[in-house]
């Protein structure tokens, strides 16, 4: 049994999604299509308030031996990530 992030039911998963949607503070739900992928990066700041120091943007692994892959349909593959680095602040772009 799985138990997915409410916020889950409110997308459409459509053919051609691609979209990055918060659930939490630091906490977002990445939807790739399969058939037009886009890469989501992942981007991060280390001790925002202090030294604002920038660190190397990473792509989003949506591979199944990734940390933060899901799930997949037909059409999409969703993928959870979620900073638990309180000195850290990310952000995601694609």
């Amino acid at each position: 049994m799985r138990i997915y992030p409410e916020s889950l039911t409110r997308i459409n998963l459509q053919k051609d999604t691609n979209m990055c949607m918060p659930f939490m503070e630091q906490g977002w739900i990445l939807v790739q299509s399969k058939s037009h992928p886009v890469d989501f990066m992942i981007e991060k700041v280390a001790f925002p308030r202090i030294f604002n120091k920038k660190m190397p943007s990473r792509k989003a692994d949506f591979s199944p031996a990734s940390d933060i892959a899901v799930d997949s349909t037909d059409v999409v593959k969703v993928a959870v990530y979620i900073n638990e680095r309180q000195y850290i602040h990310s952000s995601i772009s694609f």
